[in-house]
């Protein structure tokens, strides 16, 4: 359990995403009826955890690499101010995954599948007694897969461009030559009237790829977004995009697709 204080400017939806945990759940935890914060309030933030006891000759560095995850991640979910820790001091340690709430139809099967990790991985991480059995709304841990990757050569990510608007421009007309739809601009832009772009005015064109299936992202978008709208493996996603964290990609990224999972 992690405990964030709120900041100027912060929102639970902002926070769901920071941390990488259902909304629903964090409501739930902090016995919130609405989504009205305030400044300076303390929320506790549900995370699949593990326990590591500093032993002679530990430092945060070594820990960090033990357990795949930054130092940053390991001083913000123990509240350290400092690098120092001591022989025998217990440190939390967040697991590497992400959560998943049970829609209509779903199966573990299914779910293990779209993620890329096996049943078994899920059960255990979950601690399921029984395999068959899970419901509409049940929140799941999903692991990062224990299964060594499959060799594979990321593509190189298409750029993205500033582009400065000149006399004469237009959202349609920048469209037009940049082959990226008006509506995914107006997304990634955050313009409000689309009949009002000025001279001199910054705007984020993608350069997209002459050939082969993408997906620009825009605001609001995860790659577990991103692999259900496309029925493509986020894993498979992420390899071929270079990715390392599935919480960092950035709006007016281009993101290559892989072929389509088989239905």
């Amino acid at each position: 359990m992690i405990t964030h204080v709120i900041k100027e400017g912060e929102n639970l939806w902002g926070i769901s995403q920071k941390y990488g945990v259902p909304l629903q759940m964090i409501m739930k935890q902090n016995n919130l009826t609405s989504g009205i914060i305030y400044i300076g309030q303390s929320l506790m933030i549900p995370t699949m955890e593990q326990t590591h006891i500093v032993k002679s000759g530990d430092t945060l560095y070594d820990i960090s690499q033990t357990y795949g995850i930054s130092v940053k991640e390991i001083m913000d979910t123990n509240n350290l101010s400092s690098t120092v820790i001591y022989v025998g001091q217990k440190l939390i340690i967040p697991k590497k995954g992400e959560w998943y709430i049970v829609q209509s139809g779903d199966t573990l099967f299914a779910i293990s599948s779209k993620y890329g990790v096996s049943v078994q991985e899920i059960v255990d991480a979950n601690n399921l007694i029984d395999a068959g059995y899970i419901y509409v709304g049940q929140t799941l841990y999903i692991p990062v897969s224990s299964e060594p990757a499959e060799p594979s050569q990321p593509t190189e990510p298409p750029e993205v461009n500033v582009y400065i608007v000149k006399s004469g421009d237009s959202l349609n007309l920048i469209s037009s030559q940049s082959n990226v739809p008006i509506d995914t601009l107006i997304k990634i832009n955050n313009i409000l009237d689309p009949d009002s772009i000025y001279i001199g005015q910054m705007l984020i064109v993608p350069i997209v790829p002459e050939t082969g299936e993408y997906h620009i992202v825009v605001p609001g978008d995860t790659l577990t977004k991103i692999a259900e709208y496309h029925t493509v493996n986020r894993n498979e996603l992420m390899r071929m995009n270079g990715l390392t964290d599935p919480n960092k990609i950035r709006v007016g990224q281009v993101l290559m697709l892989p072929p389509p999972v088989p239905a």
